[in-house]
């Protein structure tokens, strides 16, 4: 059956539970009114059905640079008006870039990956290379934006998240949510890890807000990487 469904352009897969983070994640996007979600690392969009999942009905925009899974982000956003999808990865500078392409391609990243991932979710292991194509999100924020008010920036870059960061220094001034991925320990080579990561995105103007468990090595039960969720500073 399952091949069956490909041919004919779908996919079959477990449908993710709904936890207790997800719920949590639903009310606040509700309550706080968010209006624009932005999915920097998008793979196949899970993170987008998920969130039409839990209720949100705003804009979303996705980039996903990796080719195979940005074809089949597209879709899964080819039947909603409010989903746009960029075959992009984000980073700091504009420019061509080479994608570490993972066995299971959502942890392709645009890094090296370390060991201790590999030890963690073999399948994780890199298969190959493809070239990319990197923007900046202050090089396409002005273009997508609308005037919303309550904007999400969600990065899930594996590694690469203060590149990208960097590459938004204009951006996240009209940017109130910010939902990122933090590793614990080192999983890509030149990430930065947690506390660094943290400090980062506090000195940018962002404070704790929430934080949901992520990544971790199903035989030893360790956590590897976690989701920190931040909102933005009020002025004083």
């Amino acid at each position: 059956m399952h091949q069956r469904l490909r041919r004919q352009g779908f996919e079959l897969a477990r449908y993710p539970a709904v936890t207790d983070c997800l719920r949590r994640r639903a009310r606040l996007l509700r309550h706080h009114q968010v209006d624009l979600v932005i999915d920097v690392g998008a793979n196949c969009g899970q993170y987008g059905a998920m969130l039409r999942r839990l209720g949100y009905g705003g804009r979303m925009v996705s980039f996903e640079p990796l080719h195979d899974a940005f074809q089949r982000l597209q879709r899964a956003a080819a039947t909603d008006p409010l989903w746009e999808t960029r075959p992009l990865a984000c980073g700091a500078v504009v420019g061509p870039a080479t994608l570490h392409v993972a066995g299971n391609s959502e942890s392709s990243s645009l890094l090296a990956m370390l060991p201790a991932h590999v030890a963690a979710e073999p399948r994780s292991a890199c298969v190959g290379e493809q070239s990319v194509t990197v923007t900046t999100l202050d090089a396409v924020f002005p273009g997508l934006h609308r005037g919303e008010r309550q904007v999400w920036l969600k990065i899930d870059t594996q590694g690469s998240e203060a590149q990208v960061l960097h590459g938004a220094a204009q951006t996240l001034n009209q940017v109130q949510w910010l939902q990122i991925e933090l590793s614990l320990r080192p999983l890509y080579a030149g990430a930065l890890e947690f506390d660094r990561m943290q400090a980062l995105v506090r000195g940018l103007g962002f404070d704790w807000f929430g934080l949901e468990p992520g990544f971790s090595d199903p035989a030893t039960g360790e956590l590897l990487q976690v989701d920190g969720i931040f909102k933005r500073r009020a002025a004083p």
